[in-house]
């Protein structure tokens, strides 16, 4: 597997492995996003101990543990597995010890895994830690999760169990859609996009693409065919503390399907109103798997307007094109699929258009921004989009909107169409914008950037050709570099 964009996250867990002091680390992160690749590429080199649990009893986890010591310094093993966790803890300090300039990591990979075999695994190991932690400068501790609300709980939030212990967190996120696309650098930026919206960042998923094949090729044999890798429900269900309640499924799925509001999202769902939702929709948000976006105003977030989105493209693409296709699927017919897939009006496009492309803009906004690829008198300290009413296609809406010091310095608009954005996309945007000013607040001479996936006419872009116009274009390979 090829390693791509985290040389900060590499820099990070090497300043933790070098620091002249202990160090406790919680890295946390959806499955797939490269927590256990992240440690590896850090540590290469450098001994250290390295244990992924599992879901097996305690005895069994054990019996690997000391697979695992036998690798790292089989003189410290004694006859038969190690008696406990506290025993292999005992044993780390004591190597440790052997030379105390020398930093030894140690890697706990799944730590949920391991406290549901043990249930007194946290008193202990704080315990320990707090014994340790002032003889044993050279301990370097890192526990991995990927169940993300746990790992919050028990972790990293103010009333963690680990509160007190840990000394660095560190956040593994998916890539962004630029560095994913390091996984098929020979397709054209269009269809990177169009990748972005069905695979979305996680290098566990994005390592199984052949890239020498087609978008289309790589989705039908990754996803459309029954037994392939990706074609079974995806795996974000089994690795949160949600596995009892179908109707999680159900919620993502109508969330999948276009539904944004509580209240759409309960009719989806067949359920009567908004608060017959609001305990799932909450237990999803802090899975990482549903984000909720207000609406964002030059006072901040508009908590009357918001909407909820997954935070997986993937499970996106999935819930929509494969989910309610398996009658055919199953039987080997990928052709009405495809066709789905292709059509212009309801299709992949339809897909990238409602969110991921907006995402990927947004995106390209900050890091454009951070590299000075963006005029220098363009400033911002919040971004994301706004609103009129009811988030639907009717609705008077703005993709991007930035603002520094409570006023709107840049608004954008991005159109996945296969029709080039013309004057009227100009004055409609100015029109929502005058309209809209007392929630927006513009500041004077504020920028306008259009995207467009088919470019743009002859007298747009005539007027962008005006530095005084403040019209900034961007066409899918403007957003790579």
């Amino acid at each position: 597997m090829n390693f791509y964009n985290r040389s900060a996250e590499v820099q990070d867990v090497k300043d933790i492995v070098a620091a002249p002091h202990c160090s406790l680390a919680i890295v946390y992160g959806a499955r797939g996003a490269g927590k256990s690749r992240l440690l590896e590429e850090a540590l290469v080199g450098q001994p250290h101990y390295s244990y992924q649990a599992t879901k097996r009893v305690i005895s069994q986890q054990l019996e690997d543990m000391t697979a695992a010591l036998l690798t790292l310094a089989p003189s410290i093993v004694t006859a038969g597995p190690l008696p406990s966790v506290e025993a292999l803890f005992a044993l780390l300090a004591d190597y440790a010890g052997r030379d105390p300039k020398k930093p030894l990591p140690i890697v706990i990979d799944e730590l949920p895994y391991l406290a549901d075999a043990d249930k007194g695994l946290l008193t202990a190991f704080q315990k320990w830690w707090g014994r340790e932690r002032r003889k044993r400068k050279n301990l370097k501790v890192f526990l991995l999760g990927s169940r993300q609300s746990w790992m919050r709980r028990e972790a990293v939030s103010d009333e963690a169990a680990l509160k007190t212990a840990r000394t660095n967190n560190l956040e593994v996120r998916p890539l962004n859609y630029r560095f994913a696309a390091s996984f098929y650098p020979a397709w054209d930026a269009t269809d990177r996009i169009r990748a972005w919206a069905v695979w979305g960042g996680l290098p566990g998923i994005l390592e199984l693409l052949a890239p020498k094949d087609s978008l289309m090729k790589n989705i039908e044999e990754l996803t459309l065919r029954s037994h392939a890798r990706l074609y079974a429900e995806p795996d974000w269900l089994k690795y949160t503390e949600l596995r009892s309640e179908i109707l999680y499924s159900s919620v993502v799925r109508a969330i999948a399907h276009g539904a944004r509001s509580a209240g759409d999202i309960a009719t989806g769902t067949g359920k009567k109103s908004a608060t017959d939702v609001a305990f799932y929709l909450e237990g999803l948000r802090d899975a990482r798997v549903v984000e909720r976006r207000p609406a964002l105003t030059a006072r901040g977030e508009g908590e009357r307007t918001a909407m909820y989105v997954l935070t997986d493209p993937f499970l996106n693409y999935w819930y929509r094109f494969v989910d309610p296709n398996k009658s055919t699927l199953e039987r080997g017919n990928t052709r009405p699929t495809k066709a789905r897939l292709a059509h212009k009006d309801a299709g992949l496009d339809k897909l990238v258009s409602e969110q991921a492309f907006e995402d990927v803009c947004r995106e390209f906004f900050v890091e454009a921004h951070d590299a000075g690829r963006l005029p220098k008198d363009l400033q911002y300290d919040h971004i994301g989009s706004w609103w009129k009413g009811s988030r639907d296609e009717h609705s008077e809406q703005l993709d991007l909107v930035a603002y520094h010091e409570q006023e709107l310095t840049s608004v954008g608009e991005c159109k996945w169409t296969n029709a080039q954005v013309t004057m009227r996309e100009v004055r409609d945007l100015e029109r929502i914008v005058r309209e809209a000013g007392a929630e927006l607040r513009p500041k004077a001479g504020h920028y306008r950037m259009l995207f467009s996936k088919s470019g743009f006419a002859k007298d747009v872009r005539d007027l962008a050709n005006d530095p005084a116009a403040r019209l900034l274009l961007y066409e899918p390979a403007d957003l790579y570099w």
